[in-house]
């Protein structure tokens, strides 16, 4: 058995591996520091003094000091994670007479956290086992080999065919087959494979530079096949009854939700409240879990993430269950964790998103939440809603105008953020959501500074930050906050700031910066945010950060 290790990207480790180095069975890990400081020692896999066991791991274990204090007192550890604990104490576990099932399940046993293991038995050749509590896991099955994945695109190439596993399940693979089990009764479990509604192709950037510019350039067209996916033969749109009359019976919808998907909430409860007068409260899912406020009296909770996999959410999913609430997913994931442990799924039909930084998966989100207040509306007759239909239509063409004009936003980005330490986003209403979106656009991948804010609370504090030539970018759509937001723009000038003006067609002044298009005013968010996306993607160029794999991020956030 070979073990090779490096940090950095992928493409080191691949230099890394000799032509020597060969295997019918292996196991890998892209790991994003928990526990201990990037480097070889710290990266997986992990391996058992003895030689005898490997370990990969996904999650954090909680309890990993005072495991090791019980059972490695006086063990030398090579490394500072958490599962090099686990995998020394399969060492401890290994008394005589004992399976390696027997000595997996001991360990795990003992364990507090979330985890997804793969471990490789130098005395059971060929075999690949695994457990999963709380971070994702699913077996691939292929017609010659089994394999595990965290994700169904990380093997999409391979196989379309996958296996879920339960928090709590454990099981062995070989090549030919794969055997799931219950962790804590030991029963056999038997689990059909189902299809993955992914097409192989769409994971392929193909001529585009980097995955963030595809995904942006494929938003009009996502936003079609929304419309498309959720229209009825009459021409309005459908979604699923029992969905509907759960969220029509509640006293008060809830939405959780992190990052991007929070934001996209934001204007989602403007959305609901205004057209079909539902309360709504939009949470941020790693407060809610654990400081949970007083519920109203029959709440239904929306949880909103790009892969269906957050953790944070999760597990807050698994609190309002054990409550006896209903839960709704909206994801651009079937079959991931949220929406198969949710009373109800809403699709978002993006396509598979592989840039870290979330751009069509956010706009799909805010699109199928028009839908959904569209609908609700529509079927308590709340109000006179507008035809949705076609004033996503206009949003699609809006977004494209706005793709069409990178040179321009590109040269936006060298007069504003070439070389700034930071910058701000304005508006007011749904302008101050979009504000929010993207400052966090900027920061993740350009490294810049930035931070959104209510222009209304500029004199609350905010306008100390303001000195010569900061960047602020003002987005202006709605014609009742309008003013308010260009008065702001001449304070901030005036203390040496250096604005920019983004407005719509309709507000716009001769020397305003960039103007986009007329939507319907509760869906301007879906265009004005394709300009800062744009934006933030420039920036990172100027800066030659890594668009599609910011420094510390991961695509999907799988420990809380």
């Amino acid at each position: 058995m070979t073990t090779t290790k490096t940090k950095g990207r992928i493409a080191d480790l691949r230099a890394a591996v000799t032509a020597e180095q060969y295997g019918t069975c292996g196991i890998g890990h892209t790991r994003w520091a928990t526990h201990g400081v990037p480097s070889e020692s710290n990266a997986h896999p992990h391996q058992s003094h003895s030689g005898r066991f490997t370990l990969v791991h996904n999650g954090v274990i909680d309890n990993y000091r005072q495991l090791q204090a019980t059972y490695l007192n006086g063990v030398n550890l090579k490394s500072d994670t958490d599962t090099e604990v686990v995998v020394q104490m399969m060492d401890v576990f290994a008394k005589d007479g004992l399976s390696t099932e027997e000595i997996f399940r001991a360990v795990l046993n003992e364990l507090a956290g979330s985890y997804a293991f793969g471990l490789i038995d130098m005395q059971r050749e060929g075999e690949l086992f695994f457990a999963k509590n709380k971070s994702p896991l699913l077996i691939g099955v292929g017609n010659d080999a089994m394999m595990l994945a965290s994700d169904a695109m990380a093997v999409i190439r391979q196989t379309d065919q996958f296996v879920e596993i339960n928090d709590r399940e454990m099981g062995v693979l070989t090549a030919e087959s794969y055997h799931l089990f219950d962790g804590d009764t030991n029963e056999v479990v038997v689990r059909a494979p189902y299809t993955a509604a992914i097409d192989a192709d769409d994971v392929e950037k193909g001529m585009y530079p980097h995955y963030m510019m595809k995904e942006m350039d494929e938003q009009p067209g996502v936003i079609r096949r929304i419309v498309q996916k959720y229209q009825a033969k009459d021409g309005s749109f459908t979604i699923d009854a029992d969905l509907m009359a759960a969220i029509n019976a509640a006293d008060r919808l809830y939405i959780v939700a992190c990052g991007t998907s929070y934001h996209a909430g934001l204007i989602g409860r403007k959305l609901i409240e205004e057209k079909a007068g539902i309360p709504v409260e939009v949470v941020v899912a790693s407060e809610f879990g654990y400081d949970m406020p007083l519920l109203s009296a029959k709440p239904v909770f929306l949880f909103i993430s790009q892969s269906g996999e957050t953790a944070d959410s999760r597990q807050v999913l698994v609190k309002i269950k054990q409550l006896g609430h209903t839960a709704i997913t909206l994801t651009n994931v079937a079959g991931s964790t949220l929406s198969r442990e949710a009373s109800h799924t809403l699709l978002l039909h993006a396509g598979p998103e592989i840039a870290v930084a979330s751009t069509k998966a956010y706009t799909a989100q805010v699109a199928v939440l028009s839908i959904l207040a569209e609908t609700l509306g529509k079927a308590n007759g709340h109000t006179q809603t507008n035809d949705m239909v076609h004033e996503l239509g206009i949003v699609a063409n809006a977004m494209q105008t706005i793709i069409d004009e990178k040179e321009q936003i590109q040269q936006l980005v060298h007069d504003y953020v070439a070389t700034t330490r930071n910058a701000f986003f304005l508006g007011r209403g749904v302008d101050y959501f979009v504000s929010l979106e993207a400052a966090l656009k900027l920061k993740e991948i350009s490294y810049i500074q930035a931070e959104g804010f209510s222009s209304g609370e500029l004199k609350h504090g905010t306008i100390a930050l303001i000195e010569d030539n900061t960047p602020v970018i003002a987005l202006i759509t709605q014609p009742h906050t309008q003013l308010q937001i260009r008065s702001n723009c001449s304070e901030v000038q005036s203390r040496g700031a250096h604005v920019a003006t983004v407005v719509t067609e309709s507000l716009a002044q001769p020397e305003d910066t960039f103007v986009i298009p007329n939507t319907a005013l509760e869906l301007t968010p879906l265009v004005s945010v394709v300009f800062t996306q744009l934006f933030a993607y420039y920036a990172a160029l100027a800066r030659d950060c890594d668009v599609d794999k910011p420094r510390n991020l991961a695509k999907s956030v799988t420990v809380e």
